[in-house]
Formats: structure tokens, C-alpha cells, sequence
């Protein structure tokens, strides 16, 4: 063959090859219609945005496809078990509300640089996790979005990873936002590159499982605005700070009646900002960045507050120390009150 001919020849293959493999940019849209069963894994739940016919490439979601979910209830889609692969995935749009399931085996969005999983967007959606993983490669999950509708989050098992640089979980980010957004979290685990954001009237409630926020960022968690995040058990850690609003932007509540939640640092605090830490309920701040007498001074200015009397302290977490709050408990919030009264009595002599 011809040095020519051998060039042509080659490529010819290259563009062969390029042409079937598989794009991360999107190329078209399937809806969710679930006439045949439940199962993502069956061609005929899905229609062509298009043709609102069965689609005929892919017939079922790929990393080059959109999904978009207008069905809640018996008919809403299920991941058991399989690779599950799209570009991205809006649960909830104008044509109605949508719920997405994943009990088993592994969705993945490929989306880059993009928000690839919204919830609540255009009507209200439902993102359901009880097993299996949820996988956003280099992309953003978002509640409220595209107007005030709500994105509830029920995680009871497997694990969601959100990876990349400035990936984020943001629950109802926009101004003035009122769509009440919820993640309710009692076991498997959250994994979040950059930042947890808990905006305007969203909410979280931690009974178990762990949310880890700023794994490969520097966002850590904010709670701002009337939101307010709930721990009564499982562990919320933010691996960079623990924000609470700014000068211009008001503060949201914390409250730890259970669980722990842990924190490199406090990051900036706006007005109404408060952390309430009652029953059982941790706050560990590294002490490197929060002394005793710092966390004190908090304590003393209405930041830190608590039904019951607080202590601080230092504690080792793996060879780490972090500054500590606790609640006393009743009984022996009473003996400190005694001591205190007699230590009282005794400077008065």
C-alpha cells in the first residue's frame, strides 16, 4: 500500500472510532412515561422528547442522554440494580411531578462543569436513595430550581458521591426562594466535593448516616438565611468551614440534639445565626482554629446555646484535638449549679 493510500486508510479509522464512541455532551431528550413497568432498564417507560415516540437510539439513557421524570408513584422509575448512565437528569418538570428511585446498582452523570441531578424543577421532584450509589462526576445537584418547587431528598441507605472541583449540593440557592426544600437522612452516606448549602426556608434532618462536605473544596457547609439544618443523629462533618450567612447575608439555625457535628473552622456569621446544642448532641470545632476560650466567647455572645448548661473541651479524634460542646445533663447540671452556688457563697465571706 501506497504511503498515501496507508494515510488515508488510517484516517478514515481514526474518524470511524470517534464517531462511535460515546460523548459526554448531550445529544438528545428522553421522558420518563413508565407504560411498561417501573424498571429504567426497559426501552418501552421511555419516549423521544422529539417524536414522543419510543426512542430508537439509544432506546434506553446513555452518557449523551437527558432525562427528564414527570411520573411520581407506582409508575416513577426504579434503579435495583445495573449501570444506569445519562448526561443529566430533571425530576419534576412543567408536564407534572416526578420521583426517581435508586435501591440498587449505580447511577452516573456525566455532565461536566454543569448541574447534572435537579430536583424540583419546574413542578415538585422526589430523588429517593435507599441502596446502591449515586455517582455526579464533575457535577451539581440542585433543589428548587427553575422556580419555587420543592426537591425532597430521602436517603435511607447506599451512598451519593458528588466529585469535582466546585461540585456542589445546593438546596434552594436562589434569592427569595420558597420552595421549603428537604434532604431527611437516617443511614448510608453523602459525599460532597465542595459545598452543602442550606438556603432560604430548605432543611436538612441527620438521624443517621454521614454528610461529608469540602472532601476536594474549600466551600465546607453554609446554612444561611431562615434555613435550618437538624441533627439527631449520624455524623455531619465539614472537612473546611462551617458557615452561618455574612455581614449582609442573614444566618441560618443549627440545632444538635443527637449525633455530631464536626468542623475544621467557623467561617463568617450573619445576623440570626444560632447554633442550639441540647440531649446528646456534639460540636467539634479543630482547636487549632477554635480554642476553649474562643468557643466560650461564642458561647457568651448567643452564637452557642443550649436548654441545658454547656461545657467545653478538648478531645483527641485521630490524633487531631478539636474543641468540643456538650450539654450537661440534668443531673449533673444540677450539682453544678450546687457547686456553683456554694463557690459563690464562699467568695462572699
Amino acid at each position: 500500500m501506497s504511503l498515501a493510500r496507508f494515510a488515508t486508510a488510517t484516517l478514515l479509522t481514526v474518524a470511524l472510532v470517534a464517531l462511535s464512541a460515546p460523548s459526554l455532551a448531550q445529544t438528545e431528550t428522553h421522558l420518563w412515561d413508565g407504560s411498561d413497568s417501573n424498571d429504567w432498564f426497559t426501552s418501552g417507560n421511555w419516549t423521544d422528547s422529539v417524536t414522543l415516540t419510543t426512542p430508537v437510539a439509544p432506546p434506553i439513557p446513555d452518557v449523551g442522554t437527558r432525562v427528564e421524570i414527570q411520573t411520581t408513584g407506582a409508575s416513577a422509575p426504579v434503579i435495583a440494580a445495573g449501570s444506569a448512565q445519562t448526561h443529566q437528569v430533571r425530576i419534576g418538570r412543567s408536564g407534572g411531578a416526578g420521583e426517581l428511585t435508586v435501591s440498587g446498582g449505580t447511577l452516573t452523570t456525566n455532565a461536566a462543569a454543569s448541574v447534572t441531578i435537579r430536583v424540583g424543577n419546574g413542578l415538585p421532584g422526589t430523588l429517593n436513595l435507599s441502596g446502591g450509589t449515586i455517582n455526579l462526576v464533575g457535577g451539581t445537584m440542585t433543589t428548587g430550581d427553575g422556580g419555587n418547587w420543592k426537591g425532597q431528598i430521602n436517603v435511607t441507605g447506599g451512598a451519593l458521591n458528588i466529585t469535582g472541583s466546585g461540585r456542589d449540593l445546593n438546596l434552594d440557592e436562589f434569592a427569595g426562594s420558597t420552595a421549603a426544600s428537604n434532604l431527611a437522612m437516617s443511614n448510608g452516606s453523602v459525599s460532597i466535593a465542595d459545598v452543602l448549602l442550606v438556603d432560604n426556608l430548605a432543611s436538612v434532618d441527620l438521624s443517621g448516616g454521614t454528610i461529608t462536605a469540602g472532601v476536594a473544596g474549600t466551600g465546607g457547609i453554609r446554612i444561611r438565611r431562615d434555613a435550618e439544618v437538624r441533627v439527631t443523629g449520624g455524623v455531619l462533618e465539614s472537612l473546611q468551614a462551617l458557615e452561618f450567612g455574612s455581614g449582609s447575608i442573614a444566618g441560618g439555625s443549627l440545632l444538635i440534639d443527637g449525633g455530631l457535628v464536626r468542623a475544621r473552622s467557623f467561617g463568617t456569621t450573619g445576623a440570626t445565626a444560632l447554633i442550639t446544642v441540647d440531649g446528646g448532641g456534639l460540636l467539634q470545632v479543630l482547636n487549632s482554629q477554635e480554642s476553649v476560650a474562643s468557643m466560650e466567647g461564642r458561647i457568651a455572645s448567643g452564637l452557642i446555646t443550649g436548654m441545658s448548661p454547656l461545657l467545653v473541651s478538648v478531645v483527641n479524634v485521630g490524633g487531631l484535638d478539636y474543641t468540643q460542646v456538650a450539654a450537661v445533663p440534668e443531673p449533673a447540671a444540677a450539682v453544678l449549679l450546687i457547686v456553683g452556688l456554694a463557690t459563690l457563697a464562699h467568695r462572699r465571706r
